[in-house]
C-alpha cells in the first residue's frame, strides 16, 4: 500500500511448488520452493538428514557423507507434502570440441536437458536431446556453441514430478606453469594417466606419467632453464609452450608491506 509521500507497505505471497534437484558429483540436495521456513527431512535409502527452509522455501543439504548414485532413492517431506525421486542413469561419455557434439547415457528413450556455456562467458545454450532404445543420447551443439578447451556445460533429467537429477561437464584447458626458483614445472587438467613430454629449447628432456587427479609436477634443475628458453609440454592431444620470462624477486620489506623485483 502506497503513502501519499510515495512510501509502501509491502507483503510478499507465494503459493509453494515443492521439489528438489540432485546433483550427482558434489552429492549435493537442494530443496525448491518449499513452505517458508519449513523443516524438511530428507532420506537417502536408509540415512536420514535435517535442515529448514528459508523464507522462500530453499534448503541445501551439503556434506551428507552419501556417495548419491543410481538407484538410490531419495524422500524429502516438510511432514505435509511428500517428494520421492529414484535416481535414474545420467552420465557424459565424451565431449567432443571439434565437433562440438556432447554424447551420453540415460534412461531409455528419456528428454533430458543438455546446456553448454559459450566461450565469451555471456551466458548458455539449452537443449533438448532425447536418448534411443539403449539409452544413449547425443547434443549437437554446432552452430550455436563453440564448444572449446575450458567449456563447462551441464546435463538435467526432470521427472514427471518435476524433481530433477544433474550434473556437469567440462572439457580440460591444459596448462602449465615453470618455477625458477624451485626448479620445477607444474600443471593441471592434463588427461590422468596419459604421458606427457617436456622439450625445453628443442629437445626432449623428461617425460612424466599424469596424476589421477590431471595434475603434474616436474623437477627441472637438471635441464639449466633460463629466462628466453621455451618450453613445451605435450601429450598425444595437446601441445602447450611456454617463453620463459626473466621474472626475479629481489625484496621483501616486511615492514612497509612491499615486494620488488
Amino acid at each position: 500500500k502506497w503513502d501519499d509521500d510515495g512510501d509502501n507497505t509491502v507483503v510478499t505471497w507465494r503459493v509453494p511448488d515443492p521439489n528438489f534437484s540432485v546433483n550427482l558429483q558434489g552429492d549435493v540436495v537442494n530443496a525448491n520452493r518449499w513452505p517458508a521456513n519449513a523443516n524438511l527431512t530428507l532420506k537417502i535409502n536408509s540415512d536420514t538428514f535435517y535442515s529448514t527452509a528459508d523464507f522462500w522455501g530453499n534448503a541445501a543439504f551439503e556434506g551428507l557423507g552419501v556417495d548419491i548414485i543410481q538407484g538410490d532413492l531419495l524422500e524429502m517431506t516438510d511432514g505435509i507434502t511428500t517428494k520421492k525421486q529414484t535416481i535414474p542413469l545420467l552420465e557424459v561419455t565424451d565431449v567432443d570440441w571439434q565437433l562440438d557434439l556432447v554424447t551420453g547415457n540415460t534412461n531409455i528413450n528419456t528428454d533430458i536437458l543438455v546446456s553448454a556455456d559459450y566461450p565469451d562467458g555471456s551466458g548458455n545454450f539449452v537443449m533438448w536431446a532425447t536418448s534411443d532404445e539403449l539409452g544413449a543420447w547425443s547434443a549437437d551443439f554446432s552452430g550455436d556453441v563453440d564448444i572449446v578447451p575450458g567449456t563447462n556445460g551441464w546435463v538435467a533429467l526432470i521427472d514427471e514430478d518435476n524433481d530433477v537429477t544433474w550434473l556437469e561437464w567440462h572439457v580440460p584447458a591444459p596448462r602449465f606453469g615453470v618455477n625458477l626458483n624451485h626448479d620445477y614445472i607444474w600443471g593441471d587438467q592434463w588427461e590422468p594417466g596419459s604421458t606427457v613430454t617436456v622439450n625445453v629449447r628443442g629437445t626432449d628432456v623428461t617425460t612424466e606419467t599424469v596424476s589421477a587427479d590431471g595434475i603434474i609436477s616436474i623437477g627441472i634443475a637438471d635441464f639449466n632453464i633460463q629466462p628466453g628458453d621455451t618450453v613445451t609440454v605435450r601429450d598425444d592431444f595437446v601441445t602447450k609452450s611456454l617463453l620463459v620470462r626473466n621474472l626475479a624477486l629481489i625484496g621483501i620489506d616486511h615492514l612497509s608491506d612491499q615486494v620488488s623485483g
